[in-house]
């Protein structure tokens, strides 16, 4: 889907021209100055409601450990997913938008008190902050095309 370039689309009979600003490809959304806003939007926004679900398995008697797993494979994917190409772009905002909604999945889980530091309780869970996350994800992703896996 296209949404704001121009873009000519051609046939014998007739030529339509189209003005688009984004690109949406592959669940990414990239804007056509390299700009990520409207794809950190979209992804806090399809982040958000998935966390109706944990609060329903919550509210279900679910243990902190299946929540916890619950998170880390349905819902943390959604806001890491093709980090390494937009995370050395992000602004301190958007990292702070992103990190506030593992702060609210943690809250769900844990039920955390405000006085307990938030970094205190993703260390007790074992849960790294989504800036280490996509730091790691980028350095790995780096080092497999610097170094591709030999072939035996």
């Amino acid at each position: 889907m296209l949404q704001g370039s121009l873009v000519c689309l051609a046939s014998p009979a007739y030529t339509i021209l189209l003005h688009c600003n984004t690109i949406h490809k592959l669940g990414i959304l990239l804007l056509l100055d390299l700009r990520w806003e409207t794809h950190i939007d979209y992804i806090i926004s399809k982040a958000v409601s998935s966390l109706y679900f944990l609060k329903q398995l919550k509210r279900a008697g679910l243990p902190s450990s299946h929540l916890s797993h619950f998170y880390i494979t349905v819902i943390r994917p959604i806001l890491e997913y093709a980090s390494p190409l937009w995370h050395p772009t992000l602004t301190k905002s958007q990292a702070e938008r992103l990190e506030a909604v593992q702060r609210r999945a943690i809250n769900i889980i844990f039920g955390y008190s405000s006085p307990t530091p938030y970094f205190a309780i993703l260390a007790m869970a074992g849960i790294p902050s989504l800036q280490a996350r996509r730091l790691d994800l980028s350095k790995r992703f780096f080092r497999k095309i610097c170094q591709p896996e030999r072939q035996t």
